[in-house]
């Protein structure tokens, strides 16, 4: 995704949306998307599952601002929170006032951003969309943060690949090692 000689920054989300799907096309259509969401039979998916759980639980929203350098800034896409928040009313009949009570009493029961644990590791690709909702700085030496550089979302806990960059490579040392010295305490 940083590599600029890749071509421009929509290029290279396109090139990295196909290596990581399988697939030279995506569907983006809203229709088809809501007939995904509302399918509740084994074939909704995994992406009716995740829409519940934004609803329900965290409103982890990605969304384009208008008038910003995101490509999903005019319909059909205007990708905003009040899009998002439809969808949970649509598919789920989650309200918005919903949506805020319930990411409001996760937030509580789990500490946010400042979970009340130990044995926890942030682990968090720095051109992830969503790294930014997530803890970045240890908050102890039992609950630390790693910024993986060039890494989107979760890229670590794909299979190794040989396309795989350092970075991916040493933070999976990193995580086995905490894993392990974690599991010998």
């Amino acid at each position: 995704m940083t590599n600029t000689t890749a071509g421009q920054p929509f290029d290279r989300l396109a090139r990295l949306v196909q290596t990581n799907q399988g697939t030279q096309c995506l569907d983006a259509s809203y229709d088809n998307y809501l007939k995904l969401l509302l399918n509740t039979t084994v074939e909704g998916g995994v992406e009716r599952i995740w829409t519940f759980q934004t609803c329900n639980e965290f409103g982890f929203y990605q969304t384009c601002d208008p008038g910003s350098r995101c490509p999903f800034t005019t319909r059909p896409w205007l990708d905003t929170l009040q899009f998002s928040l439809d969808l949970c009313e649509i598919a789920f009949g989650i309200t918005p006032a919903q949506v805020a009570a319930n990411v409001d009493a996760t937030n509580k029961y789990y500490g946010g951003n400042h979970p009340d644990s130990t044995r926890i590791l942030f682990v968090n690709g720095d051109i992830d969309p969503w790294h930014v909702q997530s803890v970045l700085r240890d908050l102890s030496p039992l609950e630390p943060a790693i910024i993986v550089p060039g890494a989107s979302h979760h890229a670590w806990t794909h299979p190794a690949a040989p396309t795989d960059s350092p970075a991916i490579k040493q933070v999976r040392v990193e995580i086995a090692q905490y894993v392990q010295l974690w599991l010998s305490q």
